[in-house]
């Protein structure tokens, strides 16, 4: 069997793949699916893994306790130190539900669960994504699992099908693929995260190095093969810039960047312009790197979000991408490189690693048992943050967010607020018209009314629309399609109260949020017909076409409809600015606003599109008029209270702002219906 040497190109491939994915989560978003980078990693580790796992079965030499201990001091030693450092700034830094919640993700990091973990806990309630410093290690969870698993199926493979080794992992990887493809249409979160889908990647990976075992001629330098080279290295560039924006991941659109470094890793070691480019010696040190680089950008890009200070020019972007690949060297010359190469010993590795692992359960659990260490905090500060009193004690219940929550029994009498005897209100939209149901219900009481709550997280109440940026747009159709059917046929209701955060819906621009930083939204809608790279004028023609139908519908079945139009949105969280600000200054804000101003770009073009969508067939109700009466301000905190229970969805107390107006609108609309 022909030995695979060391190749720096690869480590040239590996430095594309680390930077691909740091310009994009630092906001180079003209590199648009940057996030591949990781997939060239899956291929790249399957390559690498596969060659030596298969040399070693062909000589004989393998052994799993030695290839499970090369893999714990590659992969250990920086991650240990990433997670203690993160855990060690976060003690500062993080408010109590979040150090919480990093405590399970450390967990499962060095439990090599961290894609599971995530799979199942990150959802709508939990710390945005580009705030968790650990949220990039779901990819090691992957490589772990497959380091554990493959070992020992190439075993069996070795044992009994030897011959027919190349054709079952060909099988294999196609089998992966086809799975991946089936799972993305109903769990697309669960084709992102979890082994079996990513399998066909690194399978991709061990293909190459089989054939490459099999037969040395794979690294001549033929014209054929430096041609094949360069052109692996063009695709792979450019699946990176053009792969069309929120495209479903992994899917056939992730072949392309596959297919480019699997032509690297099969043709790359010759001569060639692509060699040239990936052996060009920055190229080979960032690649020397490219895991330490992968390890600290994200906590490092964690803690500049969670600290209101992400880069928003370039040179600003350009210098934090030189501290993290600073910090990047630094790890790997004095962690990676004394595990990897230095004079430590087994024993000495264990023991190290072993108390490393002790230090992160410690805390993990003790995090999880104090709920993150709220004594770190003044009691005021722990006040504002209680998520108790900013949120309704139904709004979570009465919320959906996971897939076997969308098929519920919409004539069961759940989720009522108000005096039950009497449901004649319905309340649709997303989990912004949640914020409102229950205070609504209790005011409505008085006038012997209840309003009954159909909403669901992320989506509107609009049939036959789609979001951008949200992978289970069909099913938020095909809900809003049950929801309205229902309604419309039912007698228990009068009134239809829509709300939604409408201008991430309906505008596509970006925004500048008030503490300055620059926001793309990305929730934009646009019709299921449709393509998300339509022209706003369509696009826009086209929501409110079935926002008026959906209007339309209602009021031809005989009900009376009350459309909520937007509340301002922040764009940041504003209960952890106030605490932040407390436990800095030990000053509680009493009141915090905003130039109306602010939020015209997208309120104002919102507000044209609902008013279409009415055209007197709908009451409007615009909380602006009282949550931005303030001599032009729009407040967030009143009286030192947030009005916001995050970046954009009212607390309790912001809620209790606008429902005056409201009841009043549901009340005139009844009063009109009995005379």
């Amino acid at each position: 069997m022909a030995k695979l040497e060391y190749r720096n190109d690869i480590d040239g491939l590996r430095a594309i793949a680390v930077m691909s994915v740091i310009f994009y989560h630092i906001g180079f978003h003209h590199i648009q699916a940057g996030y591949a980078g990781v997939d060239v990693f899956f291929t790249i580790s399957g390559f690498l893994i596969g060659g030596i796992l298969l040399r070693e079965k062909q000589t004989g030499n393998f052994s799993y306790r030695a290839f499970y201990a090369r893999r714990a001091r590659r992969i250990l030693p920086a991650l240990f130190a990433v997670i203690i450092t993160s855990f060690g700034i976060g003690w500062f830094f993080s408010m109590p539900n979040e150090l919480r919640y990093f405590g399970g993700a450390a967990l499962s990091a060095i439990l090599s669960v961290s894609n599971i973990w995530y799979f199942n806990v990150l959802d709508y309630f939990n710390p945005a994504a580009t705030e968790d410093p650990l949220i990039h290690t779901w990819s090691l969870g992957i490589e772990e699992q497959f380091y554990l698993i493959f070992p020992l199926l190439l075993s069996l493979i070795w044992a009994f099908a030897r011959k027919f080794l190349l054709p079952v992992l060909v099988l294999l990887a196609f089998v992966s693929f086809v799975v991946m493809i089936v799972t993305n249409e109903d769990q697309p979160d669960a084709a992102f995260y979890l082994i079996h889908t990513r399998a066909w990647e690194l399978l991709v990976g061990v293909i190459l190095a089989c054939i490459a075992a099999r037969d040395s001629r794979w690294q001549t330098n033929s014209v054929v093969s430096s041609y094949l080279a360069t052109f692996g290295l063009i695709v792979l560039v450019a699946s990176l810039i053009w792969t069309p924006q929120h495209v479903v991941w992994p899917s056939v659109w992730t072949i392309p960047p596959i297919f480019g470094t699997a032509l690297l890793l099969f043709f790359g070691g010759g001569k060639s312009i692509a060699n040239k480019v990936l052996t060009f010696p920055p190229m080979i040190l960032i690649g020397l790197i490219s895991y330490s680089a992968y390890l600290w950008h994200q906590p490092v890009l964690a803690y500049f979000a969670t600290m209101g200070r992400q880069p928003q020019s370039i040179w600003a972007m350009l210098l934090l991408t030189a501290v993290i690949l600073g910090l990047a060297w630094l790890s790997w010359r004095w962690i990676e490189t004394p595990f990897r190469k230095g004079g430590l010993n087994t024993r000495k590795v264990s023991t190290l690693l072993i108390g490393q692992a002790a230090i992160i359960l410690l805390f993990s659990v003790a995090g999880h048992v104090t709920k993150g260490f709220p004594s770190r905090l003044p009691q005021a500060a722990l006040e504002i943050l209680d998520e108790k009193g900013l949120l309704s004690p139904t709004y979570e219940k009465c919320l959906p967010s996971r897939p076997e929550s969308w098929t519920r029994d919409l004539a069961s009498q759940t989720c009522i607020h108000g005096d039950h005897n009497f449901p004649r209100v319905a309340l649709l939209g997303d989990s912004h018209a949640g914020t409102l149901a229950n205070a609504l219900g209790e005011a409505l009481q008085s006038s012997g009314l209840s309003i009954q709550e159909f909403t669901l997280s992320g989506c509107t109440s609009i049939p036959n629309v789609q979001s951008n940026a949200q992978k289970r747009a069909l099913a938020c159709s095909d809900y809003a399609h049950r929801v309205r059917d229902f309604i419309a046929k039912s007698n228990d209701y009068d009134v239809v109260v829509i709300h939604a955060v409408w201008e991430y819906y309906f505008v596509n621009k970006e925004v500048v949020a008030p503490n300055g930083h620059f926001h793309k939204n990305e929730q934009f809608l646009f019709p299921i017909s449709g393509q998300p790279d339509m022209s706003d004028e369509q696009r826009q023609i086209a929501i409110v076409q079935e926002l008026s139908q959906l209007i339309s519908d209602l009021k031809q079945a005989g009900k009376h409809v009350v459309l909520v139009q937007p509340t301002p949105s922040p764009w940041f969280d504003i209960p952890r600015f106030a605490a932040r600000s407390l436990w800095n200054s030990g000053k509680e804000i009493d009141e915090l606003g905003y130039p109306v101003s602010n939020f015209k770009d997208l309120i104002d073009p919102t507000n044209d599109m609902l008013i279409k969508a009415a055209s007197g067939k709908a009451t409007l109700v615009n909380p602006m008029e009282q949550l931005c009466a303030n001599d032009g301000e729009c407040l967030v905190i009143k009286d030192g209270r947030p009005l916001y229970a995050d970046h954009n969805h009212l607390s309790v107390y912001g809620v209790s702002e606008i429902i005056p107006g409201l009841v009043r609108a549901i009340v005139d609309q009844k009063s009109a219906q009995a005379n």
